[in-house]
């Protein structure tokens, strides 16, 4: 039984990758993910963690639901939360999966 669930949990995480972002400072925190795998990509949720000038960390987790999909060797930005003087730095990552790319032609 033991082998069987983590060979189920292999399988089930053998597509997800995590991919650092680059955070853009506006009016909002911005997450910039570059897709550098030859295939697409589709981001299931990203996440910050905002330092702020009081010390403390705060991490936000939010989920992807409106134009997820990054084409390969390309980068997509998500909005964040809204910017605030209080902020030191931030960082952020995404969770992907990787989509099927176009079949191969037999010859």
């Amino acid at each position: 039984m033991r082998k069987v669930l983590f060979l189920l949990f292999i399988t089930a995480n053998v597509f997800a990758l995590r991919l650092e972002g680059m955070v853009n400072y506006g009016p909002y925190i911005n997450c910039e993910i570059y897709n550098d795998f030859h295939v697409p990509v589709r981001v299931k949720n990203y996440e910050y963690t905002i330092r702020l000038v009081n010390g403390q960390v705060h991490r936000e987790n939010l989920l992807c639901t409106f134009n997820c999909d990054i084409q390969d060797y390309s980068f997509k930005r998500f909005s964040g939360p809204v910017n605030s003087p209080m902020v030191f730095d931030a960082s952020c990552s995404a969770n992907v999966t990787r989509l099927a790319g176009p079949p191969r032609r037999r010859r």
